[in-house]
């Protein structure tokens, strides 16, 4: 059972109440599986983040979903969807092999980057997927004007397992605030976390800028970008549901004052 479809019989059990998250930021425009042979002309969506100095000197977070068409040779061109204040699409050119290029006009700037490979064992590697991140893991420094003005990293996103979460809030600014969503995440050798949380009532997209997954616990920072933050604490609770590995804990945010209980659900085995 999806978490989703557990909450929907926490709600009617009157746990949970209350509206989505405030509107959001970058619209859902993407799957989040997709083909990963360069060999061949496909699909691929890598979920890019990092940070960068914009046109007018401001360092600014570089958060986006970039959906791409790769050709027989690793050539590809496509759209790179950007959060932020003013979320923005930018068309974006490069090569994928075992190296990344990237280049387009993102705040402001013609940019471009040379992205290494990332090799990382994957913790919570999908069944059927790749047990590395080689091939899928790219970071590089962000230039313009040959200057470094930030870096970037790009994950494919067939590579990030889809966790379910549902919370509330209970007490605060925004008591009676449901919140549901996905977490597309993956774990590395360290139980470090990556990836990115997308609002089920708006489709934003919003980046995860630190968690863990070790021992039965889960701890997540979710950047809500000007909405206020999340941070998340919890441990597994095998007790809500048979056969089902859940994660309940303790939820502080979105503003300052909020706490509430948020629950989180890999996917279904």
């Amino acid at each position: 059972m999806r978490l989703r479809a557990l909450f929907s019989t926490v709600l009617a059990l009157g746990l949970c109440a209350g509206t989505a998250i405030p509107g959001g930021v970058l619209a859902r425009s993407v799957s989040a599986t997709h083909s990963t042979d360069a060999a061949a002309p496909a699909m691929r969506t890598f979920y890019i983040s990092g940070s960068l100095l914009d046109a007018k000197g401001t360092l600014s977070l570089l958060v986006g979903l970039a959906k791409v068409s790769v050709d027989s040779t690793g050539i590809y061109s496509g759209t790179l969807t950007m959060g932020g204040t003013s979320p923005i699409t930018t068309t974006v050119t490069g090569t994928i092999s075992t190296t990344m290029t990237l280049s387009g006009m993102i705040s402001g700037q013609q940019v471009s980057v040379m992205a290494r490979p990332v090799k990382e064992k994957i913790g919570n590697a999908i069944s059927s997927g790749p047990k590395t991140t080689a091939g899928m893991e790219f970071l590089g420094d962000v230039m313009a004007n040959s200057t470094s003005i930030g870096y970037m990293t790009a994950i494919d996103t067939s590579i990030l397992p889809e966790y379910s979460f549902a919370a509330t809030v209970s007490k605060g600014q925004d008591t009676g605030t449901a919140i549901n969503a996905s977490l597309y995440m993956l774990s590395d050798h360290r139980g470090d976390l990556h990836g990115y949380f997308m609002d089920d009532a708006t489709g934003a997209v919003y980046p995860l800028l630190s968690g863990t997954l070790t021992r039965g616990q889960m701890l997540i920072h979710v950047n809500l970008l000007g909405h206020g933050a999340m941070i998340g604490v919890a441990a597994v609770a095998n007790s809500i549901l048979n056969h089902q590995l859940i994660y309940k804990g303790t939820l502080f945010g979105p503003a300052l004052n909020d706490i509430g209980t948020w629950y989180c659900s890999p996917p279904a085995s």
